[in-house]
């Protein structure tokens, strides 16, 4: 059976089940379960036959509860309605005839294995917990009676059906295909046929239909051989004095009187709610401050008349009392003073604190005065009219009263912010001491040895740009792309070459002729072998060196003082030079006319030194250990002949100087070159000729300390790092990372609805007069814009003191914290006002949120209504004209409610974004109320009589009932859930019904 969009089916089953076949015999117990016949087919060759035993009743002792997905009533109901039945849902559609080891006969009825049963609450009545038992336990024994209390298991079949969403005229393959594809579409359905009474309480519970059940879930250990009889017998001689049955779900509820939704909705009239709801008089003679009776020894003014203080809710075209009038112009002058005192005097050099009332958004106006304007604003609008600062404060006291959860949910939102500041505060101060180290230690330092002596630990993590040679590397690629050992900069080599160490203090003598100068800071590429590595300082001169009294020990003050530099090499023609002073080095352009010469490396080795080009007297330059320069004497450069030549790329400049006449040719005899070449070729045998020096292995480019002292300074640098760390470890919740080091904020939003926040302090906030609307009563309202946005002002306003009262750092302090006063159907980020630092010149009520309702109206309701069917439907519907009527227009067209509320103890209110004139006109708009559709309720309608029964009986329909169309009673389950389904009722109210007629003119006097 179906309507036109829910069906219903008399039994589901699917999987294996589906194969039994055997119709249910539906009054007599059903044979024990037999084993079904399974074939299994492998690679399409089908194997022996399998019997497979499905579970049965006696296997279940337990049902999940997320199986069910609703039930009726709801659990703790106290009104419930007496002519309803009651009813569970399950997930699953075939959950109740799951482990019934039967078939549907040809009516399609199928007993379920479990029913649902519905047991007032009286003396015999006991629900007690699990003792032994793997479930709880329904006992029911004198003086009440099973008999009364349980319905005919023969019947049971009645009481449980399927439910699918779906459309009229679906063929059974379609269902199928739905039941397996779209599980979310169906339920499954057991119904109580127990007759309920008006004021009753009632144990709702699911227990098995069958005794092997009854048996397993009460511990015990059923035949599994024997017949599948009913859990209890209530007919016979002898009908059981005591049942216990185990329960896989129980529930309690209360019924309340014998009414429905349609005889309600029926009571609902319009009513006029102009008189005395939205408004309350409030006296303004006594608010404090000395007002309004100004200094001491002024005269007493006049009482003052009350003033009307609204709500959030008023009635529809209330007007507005102005303010001020003529009687209290002085009195709002006064109150500005009061207010501008603190202001005024805190500009004043020396001025002493004044503490007074509040001006409410100063701080998101920028602004610390009221009243000094060329036109009124909304801060003058709420902190001068006694209404609006009403309101405010009202605000105010809702943040005090709730500031701990308010606080709490503020730091919930703002996650690990106080542990991040904390770590952010501890950097700023590590920044700070770091940065007076780095001034006073590193930026003092001169001397290029102890720059790079001093960064030489974090040489692998800073990186040098080099522009000229394109990729940047770190300090120690740098230093490895070269020819300086990285042993220079090593720990070891540090220790042993340090200030003051024996090395130091070895080579520390008096001052002597070093020989060849040396400047630690030049650099140039050329080819050089791995001994020229060890002498990396460039030779210009001669010059005095003073004693090392800083820096580190250099190679050629410690190569001076080893015996072997002493060795000499003696030249054919020319002077003898030591090995230190004559040893290859880069930076220099030997000048002048090469000169042949032969010399000998100690006494042993033999070696070719190709030619000797004197270059003259050089430059001047600094040494790297000590102060000053002397010019020096000659430089030279002596190639190897079994190396390539050097090729400086960094020549010093150096004069020329003429060149040497050419040597007279040497006088030489046949004998002697034969004897030169016989000992030639012996000492090749005995002592061959070995090269200086080693194989080339690379360019040398020496580091350019001079230049790169500020690049290394400057990395050297702690801020740029500890930002770089702060930022990779510090990530905001909005994206990114805080941009300096130092503590950051979070602006909490709180989105719950503060209209209900307002009514916990009183109703009459929300509707003053609430106690005069009259019951099932239906009006329309609308909402008081001016003060909810004065309310709001005094929640952010407060809101924002508490955050710093408690060191929340928040990232503006004119941010808007609460944006939502009602209770949105649909969730709204915008929320009721705009942001309050946006408000900018305008007045006061005049700044909803970027995409409120121009205008919107509210439909108030106070009847049972709504806390008996809380899931009623309430909408609006244009309505069209009939003639010269109207009528609800067509399905498609509905709007929805934008919020809705509850007061205590039965009013409920919803808004709509409605122009007030134009859901009054004609034809205008219709409001629907309206019995939730896709939630059914099965019953009775409320004089349908069933005599002393106290469950539905199914031998014959009952008197003053109608079945639907197509139906049969007691045909099958989907014929009785149709037949008992209570068709949703809807009611449409047009709104101009909803406003009170105006009022007949008074009569003339006579």
């Amino acid at each position: 059976m179906s309507d036109a969009s829910v069906l219903f089916l008399p039994w589901v089953r699917q999987g294996l089940a589906a194969r039994v076949t055997n119709p249910d015999p539906l009054k007599t117990p059903l044979p024990a379960p037999a084993p079904l016949g399974v074939t299994l087919g492998v690679n399409g060759v089908d194997a022996a036959p399998v019997n497979v035993r499905l579970f049965g009743p006696a296997d279940v002792i337990g049902i999940d509860p997320r199986q069910v997905v609703r039930t009726e009533p709801p659990a703790g109901t106290n009104d419930y309605e007496a002519n309803d039945l009651a009813a569970i849902e399950f997930d699953n559609p075939d959950l109740p005839w799951l482990f019934t080891p039967a078939g549907a006969d040809a009516q399609g009825r199928l007993r379920p294995w479990l029913v649902l049963v519905v047991v007032r609450q009286q003396d015999g009545v006991r629900l007690r917990p699990p003792r032994t038992e793997p479930l709880p336990v329904l006992e029911i024994g004198a003086p009440a009676l099973p008999a009364d209390e349980l319905p005919d298991l023969n019947e049971a079949w009645a009481w449980a059906h399927a439910q699918v969403a779906w459309q009229q005229g679906a063929s059974a393959d379609e269902l199928k295909q739905v039941l397996a594809t779209r599980p979310e579409l169906s339920v499954a359905r057991l119904l109580s046929p127990r007759l309920l009474q008006p004021n009753t309480a009632y144990i709702a519970c699911v227990v098995p239909a069958f005794e092997a059940g009854r048996l397993v879930g009460l511990g015990g250990a059923p035949d599994a051989n024997a017949p599948l009889a009913p859990a209890w017998k209530l007919s016979g001689a002898n009908p059981p004095g005591t049942v216990s049955l185990p329960v896989y779900y129980h529930w309690e509820f209360r019924t309340g009187a014998r009414e429905d939704f349609e005889s309600i909705v029926a009571r609902l009239q319009p009513r006029d709610l102009s008189a005395g709801v939205g408004r309350r008089a409030m006296d303004i003679n006594a608010p404090g401050f000395a007002l309004p009776a100004g200094p001491a020894g002024s005269p007493a003014p006049a009482p003052l008349p009350p003033v009307l203080l609204e709500g959030a809710l008023q009635p529809l075209g209330a007007a507005r009392a102005p303010f001020p009038d003529g009687a209290t112009q002085a009195w709002q002058a006064q109150l500005k003073s009061i207010l501008n005192a603190a202001g005024a005097d805190a500009q004043a050099p020396g001025a002493e604190p004044v503490l007074g009332p509040p001006i409410y958004g100063r701080v998101h106006a920028a602004r610390h005065l009221v009243g000094q304007g060329p036109a009124p604003q909304w801060l003058d609008d709420v902190n001068l009219d006694p209404r609006e600062r009403v309101a405010a404060a009202l605000g105010t006291g809702v943040v005090q009263s709730q500031q701990e959860a308010l606080m709490a949910e503020a730091w919930d939102q703002a996650g690990e912010l106080a542990q991040v500041n904390q770590r952010l505060r501890q950097m700023q101060l590590s920044l700070a001491i770091t940065g007076r180290l780095h001034a006073r230690h590193v930026q003092r330092l001169e001397d290029d040895n102890a720059l790079w002596r001093f960064a030489s630990p974090a040489q692998a993590r800073l990186v040098m740009s080099r522009p000229a040679q394109g990729a940047a590397l770190t300090m120690q690629g740098l230093l490895a792309a070269s020819s300086t050992p990285t042993v220079i900069t090593s720990a070891p080599m540090r220790r042993l070459a340090r200030p003051g160490g024996a090395v130091s203090r070895r080579a520390a003598t008096a001052m002597r002729l070093a020989g060849t100068a040396t400047i630690a800071s030049a650099a140039s590429a050329t080819a050089v072998s791995s001994m020229f590595r060890l002498y990396s300082a460039q030779p210009v001169a001669m010059l005095f060196v003073l004693p090392p009294t800083r820096g580190m020990v250099s190679f050629d003050a410690v190569t001076r003082r080893l015996p072997a530099a002493q060795q000499t090499i003696t030249f054919a023609q020319g002077n003898n030079a030591t090995v230190a002073g004559l040893a290859p080095r880069p930076g220099f352009q030997v000048l002048g006319e090469p000169v042949p010469l032969i010399g000998t490396f100690s006494t042993t080795v033999l070696a070719t030194a190709a030619t000797l080009s004197v270059a003259g007297t050089t430059r001047a330059a600094p040494a790297p250990d000590g102060a000053g320069a002397e010019p020096g004497s000659r430089a030279a450069r002596l190639p190897i002949s079994p190396i390539d030549p050097i090729d400086p790329v960094d020549p010093v400049d150096l004069p020329p100087r003429p060149p040497r006449p050419p040597l007279p040719p040497r006088v030489d005899s046949a004998d002697a070159a034969a004897f030169r070449a016989a000992a030639a070729r012996h000492l090749a045998v005995v002592n061959p000729a070995q090269p200086w020096f080693f194989p080339i292995t690379k360019k040398m480019v020496l580091l350019q300390a001079a230049d790169a002292r500020p690049q290394v300074r400057a990395l050297l640098d702690p801020a740029p790092a500890m930002v770089a760390r702060m930022q990779a470890t510090v990530r905001l919740a909005q994206g990114g990372a805080p941009a300096a080091v130092g503590p950051v904020g979070c602006t909490p939003v709180f989105r719950q609805p503060m209209s209900e926040a307002l009514a916990a302090l009183s109703q009459d906030w929300l509707l003053p007069g609430l106690h005069t609307v009259p019951i099932d009563c239906v009006a329309l309202l609308q909402p008081n814009q001016r003060f909810i946005e004065a309310f709001m002002l005094g929640l952010n306003v407060e809101m924002g003191r508490e955050l710093l009262w408690r060191d929340f750092i928040v990232d503006d302090p004119r941010a808007t914290f609460f944006r939502h006063f009602w209770r949105s159907v649909q969730p709204r980020a915008d929320g009721d006002i705009a942001a309050i630092a946006d408000w900018g010149t305008r007045r006061l009520g005049k700044n909803p949120a970027p995409l409120a309702a121009a205008g919107q109206v509210v439909l108030l309701v106070r009847s049972a209504l709504f806390r008996r069917y809380p899931n009623a439907v309430v909408y609006a519907v244009p309505g069209e004209r009939v003639g010269i009527g109207r009528r609800p227009g067509p399905i498609g067209q509905e709007l929805q409610p934008l919020f809705r509320g509850s007061l205590q103890p039965d009013v409920s209110f919803f808004g709509f974004d409605l122009d007030a004139s134009a859901a009054t006109g004609n034809p205008g708009w219709y409001f629907v109320i309206q019995q939730q559709p896709t939630e059914p309720r099965f019953g009775f309608d409320v004089d349908v009589q069933f005599g002393t029964a106290t469950h539905v009986p199914l031998a014959k329909p009952p008197v003053g009932h109608t079945l639907p169309p197509g139906t049969r009673w007691a045909f099958n389950a989907a014929h009785m859930a149709q037949i008992t389904r209570q068709q949703p009722v809807r009611v449409a109210i047009h709104a101009s019904e909803l406003i009170p007629p105006p009022a007949a003119p008074s009569p003339a006097p006579p």
